[in-house]
């Protein structure tokens, strides 16, 4: 209570109406300011990891080919203690993940459910983390090669285009990536468009090149 000119004044402790107002008023100034602000850095943090990712699985399959046992061998085979043929070749290595959106020609062969056989997709964590392709193993693996492989930071698999390796190298002229759907989760590069001369990548797909 406080006392002026001898009457007695009573004071609410809550808050008045005014007061309210400007209080909310203020919380909806920095919301706005801060929003775009985290929302900014939330998405950078998500492209940060995906390129760390798209780094480490490059690295791995580099840590693969020179492994001395495997001899320059590349994580492409069905059955490794056969010769490499078009029957004993993989076409696409995936992560773990659910296959993402396409978005124009060729794109469809990124996904586990695209243009593929199914014998012709294989876990990428078959051949880097544990030597489990699908008949038999590596000889002379000396792996892991990766200790952990996820799905991209918006849930989709990472992928590798196997398809242009030979047993030892890409085919001539072919470029072999590491590649992610991206932010907007859809596949824009076409698979089979990939050549040393220009790689057209697509929307916002991101890509580590592996050659």
């Amino acid at each position: 209570m406080n006392r002026c000119d001898g009457e007695t004044i009573k004071r609410d402790n809550g808050f008045t109406l005014i007061e309210t107002v400007v209080v909310i008023a203020i919380i909806a100034v920095l919301a706005g300011i801060l929003t775009p602000i985290i929302t900014k850095q939330i998405k950078d943090s998500k492209i940060s990891r995906a390129v760390a990712d798209l780094r480490r699985i490059h690295g791995a399959l580099g840590a693969f080919y020179g492994d001395r046992n495997l001899k320059g061998t590349l994580p492409l085979y069905i059955n490794p203690l056969l010769p490499l043929s078009e029957d004993n070749h993989l076409y696409l290595l995936i992560g773990p993940g659910r296959d993402a959106a396409v978005d124009g020609e060729g794109t469809e062969f990124w996904n586990e459910l695209g243009g593929w056989p199914p014998e012709k997709i294989d876990r990428m964590e078959d051949h880097l983390i544990y030597n489990h392709p699908p008949k038999n193993r590596y000889y002379g693996w000396d792996g892991p090669y990766l200790t952990k492989i996820t799905a991209d930071p918006w849930g989709h698999h990472y992928a590798v285009n196997v398809k242009y390796l030979t047993g030892f190298y890409p085919l001539e002229g072919e470029v072999i990536v590491v590649i992610s759907a991206g932010m907007n989760g859809t596949w824009e590069t076409d698979f089979s468009q990939l050549n040393d001369v220009e790689v057209k990548i697509g929307g916002d797909d991101m890509i580590s090149r592996f050659k």
